[in-house]
């Protein structure tokens, strides 16, 4: 039976046949059943088996065709490349990428389709991979297309296992990245672009912080200043209350002590006179005459006091001229009087008035405090303004004392140099005197001293 199980399917049959026609002895037809039964049965094993096989040579070939649509249009490109990188295969997907037919481009090296300044990241991707232990590799470069352009491509590959000595082979999957390339040159324009926009609002929120903190530091400085003006307005209106008071009370002094006391003399001479014999009355009215004659330079001096006739009369020169000397008679101090541009010109009343009262407190403020024999007034006009300089080589004083506001006389000159639409200056240090400036408007009054 063993002489059967090697023979084909075709041997079997003819020798079944041959069984079938040879006539058998009578002591060999038993055995010769009992074969031809064999053969019968290994031929039904044989047509089951060969069966099967033509079912899993079918079950092969579909699952050929599937693979072959898989690999051929698979999403992605799939190349198999030698240890040269020249590719062996090459999907449609691949093929299409290029935009050759696939035919063209088996047999040569892949690195024909890689922009040249790619290369050699290309050659270095392949030695990783062959290299690498069987661990999957990656790299991103740029392969030249059909159309003269060229693609961002993200070659992902793995060595493909074969026995010793072969040819190393490995299968690189191609993906076409250039859209998400874009997307994030994209992304990164617009993350620039937002970088940029808010380091720029960045720099201008800076910008205007610093523009607030500058605003609240003026406006503190306005706060500070206002609080100052009003204190020192408030000094001011103390001031010039305690100076009216004052010159009240020197008036009814004046009046009281000098004019009240002259004309009760006067009343008691008359009285008198009306009593005396005629001969006497000439005598008593020869003294009162003389009474009367004070009571008239009196009220003359005390009317200079008040505002004098001079100013409204002749001018700005002239009462400063007479202020000056009266000033030197009554403290033995030198004035230097120097002025321009003054002679023969009327200015506005408040401009007049504003000049006449700070030489009046300056040259005041030098016999109080300046302890010095010798001072100087310095006032001039150009086109546009009155300028006035009073200085002395006195004891001087802390500057402290003006931002302060303890002197009161002095506040009271920019005061009133204010009022009259001007600015003053007061410049002083111990031991090296005080110059007072002021600039004025220069504006005339249209008139002539008469």
């Amino acid at each position: 039976m063993k002489k059967y199980q090697n023979m084909t399917k075709a041997e079997l049959i003819k020798s079944l046949e041959r069984l079938e026609k040879r006539p058998a002895p009578a002591h060999l037809a038993a055995a010769h059943q009992r074969v031809l039964h064999e053969l019968q049965v290994h031929q039904i094993e044989l047509e089951t088996q060969n069966r099967e096989l033509r079912e899993a040579e079918q079950l092969i070939e579909a699952s050929r065709d599937r693979y072959a649509d898989l690999y051929d249009f698979a999403p992605v490109g799939c190349v198999t490349l030698d240890h040269a990188g020249v590719i062996q295969e090459i999907n449609l997907t691949g093929a299409t990428l290029l935009g050759l037919e696939r035919a063209t481009l088996i047999g040569r090296p892949l690195s024909h389709y890689v922009v040249r300044s790619d290369v050699r990241a290309f050659r270095e991707h392949l030695r990783r991979c062959l290299g690498g232990g069987g661990r999957p590799t990656t790299c991103e470069l740029r392969l030249a297309v059909k159309t003269g352009g060229f693609i961002d491509a993200q070659l992902q590959s793995v060595p493909i296992p074969g026995p010793p000595r072969s040819i190393r082979l490995c299968r690189t999957a191609i993906s076409d990245i250039t859209g998400l390339k874009r997307a994030e040159d994209q992304i990164k324009a617009l993350n620039e672009a937002l970088e940029r926009r808010v380091r720029e609002r960045t720099a201008e929120l800076e910008g205007a912080n610093q523009q607030l903190q500058r605003e609240i530091a003026d406006r503190h400085q306005a706060e500070v200043a206002l609080q100052r003006s009003s204190e020192q307005l408030q000094k001011l209106s103390h001031r010039l209350l305690t100076v009216q008071e004052n010159e009240r009370r020197i008036l009814a002094r004046e009046l009281h002590d000098e004019i009240g006391q002259t004309l009760t003399f006067f009343k008691l001479a008359v009285d008198m006179c009306l009593r005396l014999p005629l001969e006497q009355v000439r005598e008593k009215l020869s003294e009162a005459s003389g009474k009367v004659g004070k009571l008239v330079d009196q009220v003359r001096n005390l009317s200079l006091e008040l505002r004098p006739t001079l100013l409204d009369d002749l001018g700005l020169l002239p009462a400063l001229r007479w202020l000056i000397g009266r000033f030197t008679a009554n403290t033995r101090i030198e004035v230097d009087f120097r002025h321009s541009g003054l002679e023969g010109c009327r200015f506005a009343t408040g401009t007049e008035t504003a000049v006449y009262r700070i030489v009046q407190e300056g040259l005041t403020n030098v016999a109080r405090h300046a302890r010095i024999q010798r001072a100087s007034v310095k006032v001039w006009r150009d086109s546009r303004q009155l300028h006035l300089q009073i200085g002395d080589g006195g004891c001087g004083f802390e500057a402290t004392a003006l931002t302060a506001g303890t002197s009161s006389g002095l506040c009271g000159l920019r005061e009133r140099a204010r009022l009259a639409g001007g600015q003053l200056n007061i410049e002083s240090a111990p031991g090296k005197g005080t110059v007072i400036t002021a600039r004025l408007s220069a504006q005339a009054s249209g008139g002539r001293p008469g």
